[in-house]
């Protein structure tokens, strides 16, 4: 999201202050957005993969310590491998419609060209594709964060 509205204020001064064409100013953003979706999904993909490595493990030896045997620690490493392909999964929709719906606007035209010869389908679908994986990414992170309201009216009533 951060990234997003980056583009848009590098847009307006290529518009505003450089002078550049909208259609240019638009794709110098959009690129600006490409190479900024591809960095932070890298890094983040890094922590995601060690969360995923750890949160398996971590369970594998749960269930091991729970159980005292090793069923109990084949439990533990199926429940938390289960949970850790669903959980790639939805970083990789995400991240895949951040990206994909990036590179249909990179790709919609070029500088010497107007809107008007823009391939519209590119445009529409990068956008469409790219306002997706901003709720998505606003979806998950809202499950898969502790609710603070369930901390406020623990601490409130308790």
């Amino acid at each position: 999201m951060f990234g997003i509205l980056i583009a848009v204020a590098l847009t307006a001064w290529n518009f505003f202050v450089s002078h550049l064409s909208l259609e240019g100013a638009f794709l110098a953003g959009v690129n600006f957005l490409w190479i900024w979706q591809l960095i932070f999904t890298g890094i983040t993909a890094v922590f995601v993969l060690l969360t995923l490595l750890g949160m398996t493990g971590g369970l594998t030896a749960a269930g091991g310590i729970a159980s005292r045997s090793v069923f109990g620690g084949l439990a533990g490493f199926a429940v938390g491998g289960f949970l850790s392909f669903f959980m790639l999964m939805a970083f990789a929709l995400t991240r895949g419609m951040l990206l994909g719906g990036t590179w249909l606007l990179m790709h919609s035209g070029t500088a010497d060209m107007t809107f008007a010869q823009f391939d519209q389908t590119k445009l529409v679908g990068g956008g469409v594709l790219l306002i997706l994986g901003v709720l998505f990414s606003g979806f998950s992170a809202k499950f898969s964060s502790s609710s603070t309201e369930t901390t406020t009216y623990s601490r409130r009533y308790s």
